[in-house]
């Protein structure tokens, strides 16, 4: 180990902050997903709000929705814990933005 003017560096790494996992990069505070398997798990999921939402679903309704989603992406293990969580996280902040859902003509 050598000291750098970040902190504790072991041999090989250059940041101690950022890490290499899955082909994802990992740093603190990252603010997007970058998981190409939890990117169009998001894709999907947030089209299918979009869609839900065109056809008179309630917010509440989409979010069970959601929720189950969530739950099955950790029941079948296709992410890792850190991954699905972080989707979660992004789907519910796309969820409650007005912005993402013309609401013309729904009722």
């Amino acid at each position: 180990q050598r000291r750098s003017s970040g902190g504790w560096v072991s041999a090989g790494w250059e940041r101690p902050c950022s890490i290499q996992y899955n082909r994802a990069v990992v740093t603190r505070g990252a603010a997007m997903l970058q998981d190409a398997r939890a990117i169009r798990y998001y894709q999907k999921l947030t089209d299918t709000l979009v869609e839900l939402r065109r056809q008179g679903y309630s917010l509440d309704e989409l979010r069970l929705y959601l929720d189950g989603y969530v739950a099955a992406l950790r029941h079948g293990s296709e992410l890792e814990p850190w991954l699905v969580h972080r989707l979660e996280e992004d789907a519910v902040r796309f969820l409650y933005d007005p912005a993402n859902f013309d609401l013309t003509g729904v009722p």
